[in-house]
């Protein structure tokens, strides 16, 4: 058999910003009692694990189970504010009243984030067209033709355009043969100041 829960002698006024963690400190601190060891009696018995007996945090703090879940914060719904409708003593406390919410808050999160100086945007040029993009992280081309056009630059070679074959294509290549590749040479070393 278990003790009946009573109310603590000094009770304190839960306030809208309170979590349950954060009520159940000021409430110990107020009887000084250890935060651990109030948080532990207000788990159910007889294992006393889990997550907080909303009716036993009512019991000692001399308030009913409504209040409670009007004032503290996570007991209500993130969106929409409205209590939750059912509190479990196990497992993961309950954030959103619906899906609805959840999925409301999802999307205000994302948005959010979306909309943030950090990810407006990243200004880039095509290589291939010269064409400014603003995208949400750094880009080399504006479009796939771009794109395919650039990568068929590359597959000819840079001194004499000849196309090369899909054998010898290679991705750091430029140049069709070794004589195309040291004509390049010493013509990037003539043009040195």
């Amino acid at each position: 058999m278990t003790a009946p829960v009573r109310a603590l002698p000094i009770l304190v006024r839960p306030s809208p910003t309170d979590t349950v963690s954060s009520f159940i400190h000021r409430l110990a601190e107020a009887n000084h009692l250890k935060p651990s060891h109030l948080l532990a009696w207000l788990r159910p018995p007889p294992e006393h694990r889990g997550q907080v007996s909303l009716d036993r945090l009512a019991a000692v703090s001399g308030r009913t189970a409504d209040a409670l879940q009007r004032t503290l914060s996570d007991l209500r719904c993130g969106h929409c504010d409205q209590p939750l409708a059912k509190i479990t003593d196990m497992g993961r406390p309950a954030r959103w009243c619906s899906p609805i919410c959840r999925d409301t808050a999802y999307r205000k999160r994302r948005d959010a984030i979306r909309t943030s100086p950090l990810q407006r945007g990243v200004e880039s040029v095509c290589e291939t067209c010269g064409t400014h993009v603003v995208r949400d992280r750094s880009v080399r081309w504006c479009s796939r033709a771009c794109r395919s056009t650039s990568m068929e630059r590359r597959r000819t070679c840079g001194r004499c355009g000849t196309p090369f074959t899909a054998a010898k294509t290679g991705r750091s290549r430029l140049w069709c043969s070794p004589r195309c590749r040291d004509a390049a040479y010493k013509d990037r070393h003539r043009a040195r100041p």
